[in-house]
Formats: structure tokens, sequence, C-alpha cells
């Protein structure tokens, strides 16, 4: 399969070579046609544009590849020429020197893709392929021009290879680089409106080129002028298509020029073709070179505010996802400028100016002094601006924390301040709800270690000394009565057993072994029983397919949301019966533990309720479940708890 792979890159890349080579010699064709009589240099040499172009396309190892095939293939034109075959070899030699320089030269120094270049990057460009490689390659091109009898006189000669070959660089090989680049880019539907204008650019460049480079012949009689006629269209191409458009803006120009000089037509004062081919590449040069730098001005600063925009939107997001306002005060005017949350957050309306001093009036008069001075501290010490305050809002008062950097000009005065401000609100609360839930977490335990102390005490202890004291007892009348001792050895067993069961209790009521042992159903029935013998309210207990072997957290979870939830109802609900239910329902486990008791406030339960509540979520919170409270006064309560079921075995029904 590699071989294989390896083979069909190789036939592809051959392929590619040979397509090049053919596109070389049909440009050479085209060079030709474009040369003045007794001269080899050609006033437009497209296959510079052509092999340059190639070699900044494909990777560099293949550049021999593409250079070997383009020199034969203009060799092969050459001698169908009847070129002196030396001279022919000279030229191949200077092309492939001249465009693998070019190609160097632009991939060392210019790592963007064409099509996202910087002004630098266009500098670059045209310093490389404009001015240093065809001006400095020239010096040796019209050397053996010259040498071989070609051409007029080698100063001419060295204008004229420079000037052709810097013409044909900075109008085609961002062309056709950029054509390429869209003919294998994903195609994006154009707009109409789009298209009309493009259409309207092109007419428009047609009709203006034909009227001055082919209407009327070039002489005395002619008007300079005229060559600045294509002008604004050619800045509207930059201005509206970037950089491709100019360049193909730049190409039609060309060739309507080009070939108009070649036929003695365009508005120059000499009747000399090569004094006109002179004056048309200058006009060229000087006209290419500085659109293609405000077109890359343009697209990059295009580019710029696009990037500003989605830097916006994904910062706008953030800030919404996170509830946060964005601020700006500018210092010297005293304006603010604040987002729609940030107006939302301190009560201003959705428009209208803001001044500091409005800003202010905001905050809380308690709070308001901290929050001059830490304004205060960011002006003398540049250090970045925190605060946290209270705002006085129509609705009530809220609390906000705000955060923010202040800029400075060049003399340490302040310009403005950049913050961002947040609802904390919800943070305090669940601060305060956190200590409050520690606070009775800590009340709750030490009251259970009240109560066991108690217990061990008060009931336990006592009952043990009794014992004790009916065991010295019946040691003192060993003997005597059997009769006597025989009901005191009864008591005392009946005495240990109540103790024993006692202790039982207090251990169940610490931890259910019946849980770990018997598993979730037989420990929340045996509880339902119980407490309904010892409190005389009637509790029915249903289950349905209930595995036994559920995870151990899961069935703590629901055996104590059952025992708070029935032992809330014996102390407050006042209901004549209760009822626990425990399902599955795909895999979820759902218990429902409801009363028709007297039922409570659930908004007045939530701020002053016990640790019961706080208990059974914060329970449920730890084994991903869900807990539902139904209540209202005179309604009864209904608790519903879901949680996801995970076996440790296979489950078998209880």
């Amino acid at each position: 399969m590699q071989r294989e792979g390896r083979s069909e890159s190789f036939r592809r890349t051959v392929l590619w070579v040979l397509v090049s080579g053919a596109c070389y010699y049909l440009a050479t064709q085209i060079a030709w046609a474009l040369c003045f009589p007794d001269s080899k240099v050609s006033l437009f040499f497209p296959p510079h544009a052509i092999l340059v172009s190639v070699l900044l396309l494909v990777p560099t190892r293949h550049w021999w590849a593409y250079t070997l095939v383009a020199m034969g293939f203009h060799l092969l034109a050459t001698q169908q020429a009847h070129w002196p075959f030396l001279y022919s070899l000279h030229c191949e030699a200077f092309d492939a020197v001249q465009n693998v320089s070019v190609a160097a030269g632009l991939r060392l120094f210019i790592k963007s893709p064409l099509r996202l270049i910087t002004l630098r990057d266009a500098i670059v460009f045209v310093l490389i392929a404009v001015v240093i490689v065809p001006f400095g390659t020239a010096f040796w091109g019209a050397a053996f021009t010259v040498s071989n009898h070609f051409g007029t006189h080698y100063w001419v000669e060295w204008r004229n290879l420079g000037t052709s070959n810097a013409v044909t660089a900075i109008v085609l090989v961002p062309a056709i680089l950029l054509g390429v680049h869209h003919l294998s880019a994903r195609r994006t539907r154009a707009r109409p409106a789009r298209l009309l204008e493009a259409g309207l650019l092109g007419a428009g460049i047609l009709i203006v080129g034909a009227f001055v480079f082919d209407n009327r012949p070039a002489g005395p009689d002619t008007s300079p002028a005229l060559l600045y006629a294509p002008i604004p269209l050619l800045i509207w191409a930059a201005l509206r298509f970037g950089l491709g458009g100019v360049s193909a803006s730049m190409v039609v120009v060309t060739f309507q020029a080009v070939w108009g000089t070649m036929h003695g037509h365009g508005p120059f004062l000499m009747q000399s073709p090569a004094e006109n081919a002179l004056a048309l590449q200058l006009f060229l040069l000087v006209t290419a070179t500085p659109l293609m730098f405000l077109a890359v001005v343009i697209e990059r600063e295009r580019r710029s505010q696009s990037e500003l925009r989605t830097s916006q939107e994904r910062i706008t997001m953030a800030a919404e996802a996170a509830q946060l306002g964005m601020w700006l005060w500018d210092a010297p005017h005293n304006r603010f400028w604040l987002s729609e949350k940030c107006r939302e957050l301190f009560g201003f309306p959705v428009d209208g100016d803001v001044t500091h001093e409005a800003f202010l009036q905001r905050i809380h008069p308690d709070d308001r002094a901290d929050a001059e001075n830490a304004v205060r501290r960011v002006h003398q010490e540049m250090v970045p601006y925190h605060s946290e305050y209270r705002l006085l809002l129509p609705d009530g008062t809220l609390r906000y924390a705000a955060s923010g950097r202040m800029d400075f000009d060049s003399t340490n005065k302040p310009l403005r301040m950049l913050g961002i401000c947040i609802d904390v609100s919800e943070r305090r609360k669940a601060e305060h709800d956190a200590r409050e839930v520690s606070s009775k977490l800590i009340t709750a335990q030490e009251d259970e270690r009240k109560r066991i102390a108690r217990d061990l005490h008060d009931d336990l202890n006592q009952r043990l000394a009794l014992l004790s004291v009916e065991m010295e007892l019946l040691g003192q009348g060993a003997d005597g009565d059997r009769d006597l001792s025989q009901q005191r050895i009864e008591e005392i067993g009946r005495r240990v057993k109540e103790l024993s069961s006692e202790v039982h209790k207090l251990s169940h009521q610490l931890h259910p072994a019946k849980l770990d042992q018997l598993g979730l159903i037989s420990a929340a029935r045996s509880f339902c029983r119980d407490l309904s013998q010892q409190s005389g309210l009637p509790v029915a207990f249903v289950h349905d397919d209930v595995p036994r072997d559920l995870r151990s957290d899961v069935a703590l979870c629901f055996y104590r949301v059952i025992q708070e939830s029935l032992q809330n109802v014996v102390k407050h609900s006042r209901a004549n019966a209760a009822r626990v239910e425990l399902r599955m329902d795909a895999q979820l486990l759902r218990l429902t533990v409801s009363d028709d008791g007297q039922g409570f406030d659930l908004d007045h339960a939530a701020r002053h309720g016990g640790l019961g509540l706080v208990g059974m979520k914060e329970r449920t919170r730890l084994v991903q479940g869900n807990i539902v409270l139904r209540s209202a006064p005179n309604q009864g309560t209904r608790i519903e708890l879901t949680a996801p079921l995970s076996l440790n075995r296979p489950a078998s029904a209880q």
C-alpha cells in the first residue's frame, strides 16, 4: 500500500512537471511575440512569472525537476527559432539562475501566504522580485546578449532586461499565485451585488484601456495625460477587491497597453517603439507597485477589523456567559461607556451618558469611600483596580465586585480606566449558606453527642448501677430463700435483655447494620415498621423491582432521606398516614415519601429550616441525584428523590 502511494505521488509530480514545462513553452512564444525588432529582449516576459510562481507553489526538493524541464522546453523553442545553440544554452542558464534566485529569496524572507502578506512582506517582494534580482542579473544578461550581436547597446539591453522582468514580476506573479489559490480553495457563493460590481469594474477597465491604448497612434499629437485614465478604476479594484482585484486588473491593463504599444498606438509622444516601450514599462511599474502596497494595507486593515470583531464577539460571549459587565471611564472627559450587562447591573438606562458622579451615586453610602479610595490608589500607585461594594438599586440592595486597570499618558496623567463588574450576590449567599450549614452541622453534632451522653449517663448507666446493686443483694442472700433468689435472677435477666435492646437501638440510630447486611429494602421496611409501632403513625412501604446490591453510598443516601423524612412527619406534620415508595425507572432509582399532614411553606423552610433539609440535599448531591420537595400549608408534603443506579454485581430483585 505504501509503495503504491509513492508510485502515485511520483506519477502526479511528473505530470505537473510536464504541464508546467508546456506552460513555460507557450509563455515563451507569447514573450517572443512581444519583442521589438533587432532585439531579443521582450517588453513583457511571461515565462519568468510562470516558473517563479511554480517554484513558490511546489516543495523545494522538486525545484531542480521543474527548472530542468522549463530549460528543456525553452531550449526546444529557441532551436525551432534557429537561435545559436551556445547562445540558447547561455539564455537557459541565465533564466534558471534568475528564476531560482527570485523564488529562493521570496521563500526565505516571506513566510506568510500571498493572500495574507503584510506591508513588510510586500516591500520585500518588490525589493527581491522587482529590483534586486532583475536588475542585478541584467548585468550578466546584457553582456552575453550584446556579445552575440543582439541588441544595440549594453546599457540599453541592461535597462530593457531589468525593466521587462521587473514589470513581469510585479504584474503576473501575484495574479498567478492568487489565481491558483482561488481555484484550489473552497468556493464560496458570491453575492449578486458583488458579482455585478466586479462585472462593471471589468467592463470599465476594458473600455478605458481600449480608449487609452488603442484609440490613436502614438506621436506628438497624443496626450500623455491619458495614461492616468485607468488609475481610478485600478484604485477601485484595490479598495473593493484587494490584492486579487488589483492584480487581475493590472494584467488586463498590461496586455492592452503592450498590444497597443507594439502596434504603435497609445498616449506616447515618441513614435519610436523602443522609447514608447520604456515609457509603458515605467508606467506599469510606478502604477502597479503603489497599488500593490495600497491593496495589501487595505487587506490587512480588513483582516484586523475582522479579527477585532471576532475577538469582541468572543469576549462578549464570554462576558455574557460569565454574567460580566464591562465599562470604560474616559478620565479627561469624565464619561463612562458601559456594556448592556453593566448598565443592567447598575440600573442605568440602555442609552444616555453616564458620568463618574452618577456612577458613584449607585454605590451604597457605606461603601462609597472605599470605592473612591481604590480609584485614588490606582492614580497614585499605578496598580490594578479592585473594589467590592454594594449598590443601591430601585428593587433592593445587591452586592457587586469590580476590577480593572488604568491607562496613563506620557506624563502619567490618567487617560482611561478599563474594568469589569460582576454580581456576586449569589456567591455571597452561597458563602453565607455554607457558613450557616457548617454552624448547623457543628451544633447538630454537639446535640447528638449530648443526646448520646445523656442516654448513656441517665438511662443505661443508671440501669447498670441498679443491676449492680441487685446482683450484690443476690450475692448477700445466696444462702436464703431459693425462690426469692430465683425471682431476683429472672429480674436481672429481664433487665439485661432491656439493656441489650437499648444498646442495639442506640447502635441502629448511629448506623443501621441491616443496610449493609440485608440491603436497602429490608432496612427501610424494618425502619418503617419500627417507627410505626413506636409513634402509632401508619406507614405504608411499597417497593417494585429494586436491586438488592445497590452501591453503598446510594443505599445510604436513600435510607437517610427516608429516615429524616419520616421523623419530620412524626414531629411536625400531624399526619394521619404516610407512604414510602421505592421503584426502578430505567436506570434511575426513585423514592417518594408522602403524607397527608399540615404541610409547610417551602420559602420559609429554605430560609429558616434546620439541618435536616440541607442534609438531604447534600446527600443527594453527593450521589449525583436530584431531590424535589413539594408542600404547601394544609396540603401535605411530598419528597421525590431520584439518583442514577450503579450495580456492584448483577442485579437480583428484592
